[in-house]
C-alpha cells in the first residue's frame, strides 16, 4: 500500500514536473515572443522616426535649394536690368527726343568751341597752318 500510494505520489509529482516544465517552456517562449515583440515594435518605432527625420531633412534641403536658386535668380534679373539700364541710358545720351533740344546742344557745343578758341587763339593758328579754312583775319572777328 505504501508502495501504491509513494507510486501515485510519484506520480502525481513526476506529472506536476512535467506541468511545470511545460508551462516554464511556454512561459520562456511567451516572453521570448514578447520580447520580440517589443524589440520589433522599437525597432519600427525607430525606423519611423528615422523615415520622418529624412523626410524633414529633404524638405529643408529642398527650401534650401529653392531659396537659393530664387536669389541667384534675383541677382541674374537685377544684373540684365542694370545692363539694359545702362544701355539704355547711353542710348539716350545719343539720341534727342526733339530737333529743339538737339538744336539748342549743338548751339552751346558752339559756344564751348568759341569760348575755347577766345581763351587759346594759339590752337587756332596751329589750325591755319595746317591747311584749315580759318586764317588770322578770323581771329581778330572773334576778339572783337
Amino acid at each position: 500500500m505504501k508502495a501504491d500510494i509513494f507510486a501515485h505520489y510519484n506520480d502525481i509529482n513526476v506529472s506536476y514536473n512535467c506541468r511545470r516544465l511545460i508551462s516554464h517552456d511556454a512561459f520562456q517562449k511567451r516572453s521570448r515572443w514578447e520580447k520580440l515583440r517589443e524589440s520589433s515594435r522599437s525597432c519600427y518605432n525607430r525606423v519611423m522616426r528615422l523615415q520622418e527625420k529624412e523626410a524633414e531633412r529633404r524638405q529643408i534641403l529642398a527650401e534650401e535649394r529653392q531659396n537659393h536658386y530664387k536669389k541667384m535668380w534675383n541677382r541674374n534679373q537685377r544684373k540684365i536690368s542694370e545692363r539694359t539700364e545702362k544701355i539704355n541710358s547711353k542710348l539716350e545720351l545719343k539720341t534727342y527726343s526733339d530737333e529743339e533740344s538737339s538744336m539748342r546742344d549743338s548751339d552751346l557745343q558752339d559756344t564751348i568751341i568759341l569760348v575755347d578758341l577766345q581763351r587759346n587763339p594759339e590752337f587756332l593758328m596751329k589750325k591755319c597752318t595746317h591747311g584749315n579754312s580759318f586764317s588770322s583775319n578770323h581771329l581778330s572777328s572773334f576778339e572783337n
